[in-house]
């Protein structure tokens, strides 16, 4: 069977009998490169007249195999994951534990930044919230004294209001005056102590959250790996001075780490190739670096539209990486699997002729030929794709002598060149 498709011609779509002129170019190719090697090639019975006439020529059975579309691409190669750290607080970087190269894992120790002054600020806050704790506990202790007088007030009151009511000539009414309005300043003095409870546990939580947020910053000050990869850029050195990642000046980045136990591996695909890409369309992918070796992986998503600058689409392959071997930045060559298909009837392609708009061949029939209209996938110059008008059991004419028409009596020799 002959050799791997090109590219080319493999990426192009079924051509039906509207596409003639194209054929009829295939048609002239392949009898300039076969013409030669069918006149010297072919067995001497096609080169002598049959009896009664007939013509002699040389027919095929055609072949059912399996074809791939296959079509060639330059494959860009990208860290699965990949983040350059910034500082997320100000402060002069004090140690860095990596440099280019180093694998690191998973919430690993990158570097260590200096903030004294956040340190400071913490520990005035934690002062305050025991000052603030301290006040709450006496507050707490002046509730519970207003509340005792409050109640004593309440009973006091009560006791001479009922002597008023029983005996208004014993008890005048200027001492239920008194006693209610040390019940009313009792019970003020009540809601006074619950009121600055209330503003001290106020005070108390901003003063945690102010406490959390400083902790929070605090721990910003170690700089951690957000996932295991290596160390592919180290910016700076100890000493230097970090503004924090989410102000609005320039900042310092520290390092880039990235994740190369996987690999993206992005393929811009022409639009005549679009239709056919999807999720797990097989890729084998060759770089340069490494001839001979080659790196399976399949179709894992793609952009669905086109970018009009272009007209490709942009498809991924997430390949496993475990020993490495492919790096980000690689040239690469995919070759990307679109569609297979089995049982896909072939016949030589110089079997194939044209008339005006028909494709067809020349069968043998009880000794004479009959023509059947064809419908072909362009193949790749040697063997033609029949995608309808043969069973797959007829004998195809490739050679003859002389000139055959519909109805033609031959002599029909199996061709021995396969």
């Amino acid at each position: 069977m002959p050799g791997n498709f090109p590219s080319a011609v493999n990426s192009d779509m079924t051509m039906r009998a509207g596409g003639p002129k194209l054929l009829c170019g295939i048609a002239a190719a392949v009898a300039v490169i076969y013409g030669s090697c069918a006149d010297s090639g072919r067995t001497a019975a096609a080169q002598e007249a049959g009896p009664n006439g007939a013509v002699a020529v040389e027919v095929i059975t055609p072949t059912a195999r399996t074809v791939s579309r296959q079509i060639e691409l330059p494959a860009s190669i990208e860290a699965y994951r990949q983040s350059t750290i910034y500082s997320r607080v100000n402060g002069y970087l004090g140690s860095i534990a990596v440099d280019i190269g180093d694998r690191v894992s998973e919430g690993q120790l990158l570097a260590k930044i200096d903030v004294p002054e956040l340190v400071d600020e913490y520990r005035e806050l934690e002062a305050k919230l025991a000052a603030n704790r301290a006040q709450r506990q006496g507050a707490n202790a002046d509730l519970e004294r207003a509340r005792a007088e409050s109640s004593l007030q309440e009973v006091t009151f009560r006791r001479v209001e009922t002597v008023r009511n029983q005996e208004p000539e014993v008890m005048p009414q200027q001492s239920v005056d008194e006693a209610r309005a040390k019940h009313e300043s009792a019970r003020a003095a009540v809601r006074a102590a619950e009121s600055k409870i209330e503003q001290i546990d106020k005070d108390h939580q901003a003063v945690e959250a102010s406490l959390q947020r400083l902790q929070t910053l605090i721990d910003f000050a170690e700089v951690h790996t957000p996932f295991a990869g290596v160390v592919t850029e180290r910016f700076v050195d100890p000493g230097v001075l970090l503004q924090t990642g989410t102000s609005s000046r320039e900042v310092q980045r520290i390092v880039t780490v990235a994740d190369m136990d996987r690999v993206r591996i992005f393929l811009d695909v022409p639009e005549s190739a679009v239709p056919h890409v999807q999720v797990g369309n097989p890729v084998s992918l060759t770089v340069d670096a490494m001839p001979g070796r080659k790196f399976k992986g399949e179709v894992t998503r793609f952009a669905r539209v086109l970018d009009p600058a272009t007209r490709t689409m942009k498809t991924e392959i997430v390949m496993p990486n475990p020993d490495w071997a492919l790096r980000p930045g690689m040239f690469g060559r995919a070759v990307l699997s679109l569609d297979e298909s089995s049982g896909t009837i072939s016949i030589p392609a110089e079997a194939l002729r044209v008339d005006g708009d028909s494709v067809f061949v020349y069968s043998v029939v009880d000794g004479r030929v009959k023509r059947v209209d064809v419908e072909t996938k362009v193949g790749d110059g040697v063997l033609a794709e029949i995608t309808s008008g043969l069973a797959g059991n007829e004998s195809i004419v490739v050679a003859t002598k002389g000139s055959i028409a519909d109805g033609s009596l031959v002599n029909a020799v199996a061709d021995g060149t396969e």
